[in-house]
């Protein structure tokens, strides 16, 4: 399920929050003498899990072999613990 591309959404809200994260560390992290705008930040957080569905939508799908080999179980509805 975390593999699902909808799984990586934000809210506009939600977006900015993290933004609100990031300009915290800008300067720090880019080397830029200033940090833009918070809303700016936010388009650049939605572009990137924009990017980041696109990736995971184009992934192989993956037979269940290797996802065991690989430490994932594929699990029914019905298996589900919750």
């Amino acid at each position: 399920m975390a593999d699902e591309p909808n799984s990586l959404h934000l809210t506009y809200e939600e977006a900015e929050r993290v933004a609100a994260d990031l300009s915290r560390v800008w300067v720090g992290m880019t080397g830029l003498c200033e940090t833009p705008k918070v809303e700016c930040i936010a388009d650049v957080v939605q572009r990137a899990l924009r990017g980041a569905r696109a990736v995971i939508a184009a992934r192989p799908d993956q037979s269940e072999d290797a996802g065991a080999a690989a430490g994932r179980l594929n699990l029914s509805e019905k298996e589900l613990p919750y």
